[in-house]
């Protein structure tokens, strides 16, 4: 009888073994900084907790690129109790879009490893503002959107004054532009398009562009 009583209570004090496990809870796993001014550092810090009944192990915390560092507030949390990790990203020398991940691992058996997402558009200063589409063409602006492309058609055209806005990944791309009506895409260029910031290019609507250099670019967007 005794022998039975002492593994009946082995078989109860192994099952507590198997359901007692740490679990890492973040409350998220992307952050998207939005639009961001050039700079030499920017940082964001994802917080979890230990919502298990086990103690939770913050074993590593790697990177994924060089230009990212990141740190865990603690190596150990106890059930219920919360910790961070600390994420800063050095932006110099880049510009545009770009996407960072963190691996953090633990001993959580369920999730040993929990990817986090860093989401940034680099801008520089002059970009970060609101702009009316027209003001491309001010003395401002089209040292850059304007006088680039002057005396040129056809894809010399694009990669001086268009390329920059249109490039993949950046408001409509050559590719998906490519997709639409010839007709669309004329008036798009001639004309602009409401609530953007593509304005007229025709020179009857302000723009820089006379009816053959728009052609050309039609006929480069749609062959």
């Amino acid at each position: 009888m005794k022998k039975i009583t002492i593994a009946f209570f082995l078989v109860l004090i192994s099952q507590a073994l198997v359901y007692a496990q740490p679990v890492a809870n973040f409350s998220e796993v992307v952050y998207d900084f939005g639009d961001v001014a050039e700079g030499d550092k920017t940082e964001h810090v994802f917080e979890f907790s230990n919502t298990g009944d086990h103690d939770l192990l913050i074993e590593k915390v790697v990177a994924t690129s060089g230009s990212t560092k990141a740190t865990a507030s603690s190596k150990v949390l106890k059930p219920g109790e919360k910790g961070s990790i600390r994420a800063v990203i050095d932006m110099r020398g880049k510009r545009g879009f770009f996407f960072k991940t963190l691996d953090v691992y633990t001993n959580d058996p369920i999730t040993p490893v929990t990817t986090l997402s860093l989401k940034i558009h680099l801008k520089d200063q002059i970009h970060l503002g609101q702009y009316n589409a027209q003001e491309i063409f001010t003395e401002k602006c089209n040292g850059c959107h304007v006088e680039n492309g002057r005396g040129k058609i056809g894809w010399d055209l694009f990669k001086a004054d268009c390329f920059m806005c249109h490039n993949a990944g950046k408001n409509t791309s050559l590719s998906t532009m490519s997709k639409k009506p010839r007709a669309d895409m004329l008036k798009a260029i001639r004309e602009g398009v409401d609530n953007t910031l593509m304005p007229g290019f025709d020179v009857k609507h302000g723009g820089p562009l006379d009816e053959a250099e728009i052609t050309s670019l039609i006929d480069l967007i749609k062959p």
